[in-house]
């Protein structure tokens, strides 16, 4: 069991969320060799603002960066979602299908590596659906899906508890996407924003 040294100030629920990702997932050094994931405070603070572990919730918007382990932290929370709520289709949306298919990959290794965990209701494994090669499907029919997010229209018409917006800060109709990621999100729910920085980022300047 790891041992995790806790920011002040977090909630029971939010704690155990991060004793939830800790013991799921293993991460990967700059050699690809796999160790057990201990989250750094800032990491903490991310995972703390999730609609995962609060009643009440903001939407997020976070710079990315080498070497911080922001990306293993978004593909995650994106496994637990898509094992928490069964037959439901959960975006990552890109300004090109390319760069979303990247964070999808580190949800496959993710997945893939993941642990078995004990938990009140049984055993708790990020099962992935093997058979089937053109999505990622886990076997409670949740689908994590990569689309180029670069215009509003391939947004608007899905529907889901939460959504990735990656690489926000390139996208031409901010904005637009974003009122459109809202919507998806009708019925309540998260929009994850996440990019590499950008001098003239409309909505970073104000969100």
């Amino acid at each position: 069991m790891v041992e995790i040294e806790y920011l002040p100030g977090l909630t029971e629920r939010q704690r155990r969320f991060i004793n939830l990702f800790t013991a799921l997932f293993n991460v990967r050094n700059a050699k690809g060799k796999l160790n057990p994931f201990i989250p750094l405070p800032f990491q903490q603070k991310f995972l703390a603002g999730s609609m995962l572990c609060n009643e009440k919730y903001k939407n997020r918007i976070v710079l990315k960066g080498r070497g911080i382990g922001l990306t293993s932290l978004v593909a995650g929370e994106l496994l637990i979602a898509a094992k928490i709520y069964p037959k439901t289709k959960i975006p990552i949306a890109s300004i090109s299908a390319r760069t979303a298919n990247v964070l999808l990959n580190w949800c496959i290794d993710l997945a893939d590596t993941s642990n078995t965990i004990n938990i009140s209701e049984g055993e708790l494994k990020i099962d992935r659906d093997m058979t089937i090669s053109s999505v990622f499907r886990l076997k409670n029919g949740s689908t994590i899906i990569p689309i180029s997010g670069g215009s509003p229209e391939s947004v608007r018409s899905l529907r889901s508890p939460l959504m990735v917006l990656d690489e926000f800060a390139f996208a031409e109709y901010q904005r637009e996407i974003l009122t459109a990621g809202e919507r998806c999100l009708s019925e309540g729910g998260q929009i994850t924003i996440i990019s590499t920085p950008r001098t003239s980022d409309v909505v970073g300047d104000e969100y």
